[in-house]
């Protein structure tokens, strides 16, 4: 019989901040991402048909819309793709979003507080791409809790 704290003892098998945070940089078309979402939406997941999301859409990121350094533009390039940004929705709610910017989308949903609490919005942020790298942060901190206790991590 496999008891669960004996796995702790088990370096490949032992949960750690390390092998969260590369959970955390998995990017859109990895297995890894997709995973994620499933667990992280299991407490509202009704078995419908789902799409993998990003919620701050690569059209955002393009041309003037950002008013950033370049270097910081940059950098976010680099985390758009990542797990933080990503959420599964709907295939009929995604279909609505198709491509706006996060804070427009949820500007005009019915459902915002669900949506909020499904996908670990962070509260308090502006959702405003100008404030996309404390978004990144913010939601990738509370993911990271999250992926912890799903994963029985200490």
């Amino acid at each position: 019989q496999i008891v669960l704290t004996d796995l702790d003892d088990e370096p490949d098998l032992r949960i750690t901040d390390d092998k969260v945070e590369n959970i955390l940089d998995a990017e859109y078309r990895n297995k890894i991402s997709g995973d994620a979402l499933y667990f992280l939406s299991l407490d509202w997941n009704q078995g419908f048909d789902y799409a993998k999301d990003h919620m701050h859409p690569k059209i955002t990121f393009s041309g003037d819309i950002i008013n950033v350094t370049p270097e910081e533009k940059e950098k976010w390039l680099k985390l758009y793709n990542k797990l933080p940004n990503l959420q599964y929705l709907p295939k009929s709610t995604n279909e609505r979003k198709n491509g706006r910017p996060l804070k427009d989308w949820l500007e005009t949903e019915d459902e915002k507080e669900k949506i909020f609490k499904q996908a670990y919005i962070p509260t308090g942020i502006s959702l405003d791409i100008q404030n996309f790298g404390k978004f990144y942060e913010a939601r990738k901190e509370i993911l990271k809790e999250k992926l912890k206790e799903l994963l029985g991590g200490k």
